[in-house]
């Protein structure tokens, strides 16, 4: 016998389900924390730290190697934030969503090695970027990831949208509807 789903009218959260729900954590952790993480390696990209006083502390040689790393981590992370949101996205923006898919596979196939040169003598390893490359880079994967958080917004998964048009009835109605069929 399957027991019925019970929700919580505040949270929206499943508290009781016939079936395993995970769907709060999965957002959390496979698309809130990418979102926060894609934010956090621009900023290191950027300036080589996240952190002012960190950044004055960086030597102009670690300085490339983070800034590169850093952008190498939001282009994976940008793949793996697609990945994990695309299921769950409104149909009319799977397409978009496919064409942001193509753009990353054509950074990380073509361009992202072109960012840094990593020259190596004697003992000491040197990381050089091509700034050119490395912004034009940076700036398409800020605009793509700005395109996911709209997708995923659209999708209800950051703003409610429909929630000031409701009454409390049909908010629960529709948050067990939600946990149900997208949980």
């Amino acid at each position: 016998m399957a027991r019925e789903n019970k929700v919580n009218a505040d949270s929206g959260e499943v508290i009781e389900s016939g079936k395993w729900n995970a769907s709060k954590s999965y957002t959390d952790y496979m698309i809130f924390k990418p979102l926060y993480d894609c934010s956090m390696y621009e900023q290191v990209a950027r300036f080589g730290s996240t952190d002012i006083v960190e950044e004055l502390s960086l030597t102009e040689k670690n300085q490339p190697f983070v800034r590169d790393a850093a952008i190498k981590r939001l282009l994976f992370t940008l793949q793996q934030l697609v990945i994990n949101s695309k299921f769950s996205l409104e149909e009319n923006d799977k397409e978009a969503v496919e064409k942001c898919r193509k753009k990353l596979s054509y950074i990380q196939n073509k361009l992202i090695d072109k960012v840094s040169e990593h020259k190596k003598k004697g003992d000491v390893s040197k990381t050089v970027i091509n700034e050119k490359i490395f912004n034009d880079i940076l700036n398409a994967l800020q605009s793509i990831r700005e395109e996911m958080s709209q997708y995923i917004d659209n999708a209800d998964l950051i703003y409610f949208s429909k929630e000031k048009e409701m009454t409390e009835e049909e908010r629960d109605a529709w948050i067990y509807e939600q946990a149900v069929n997208r949980g």
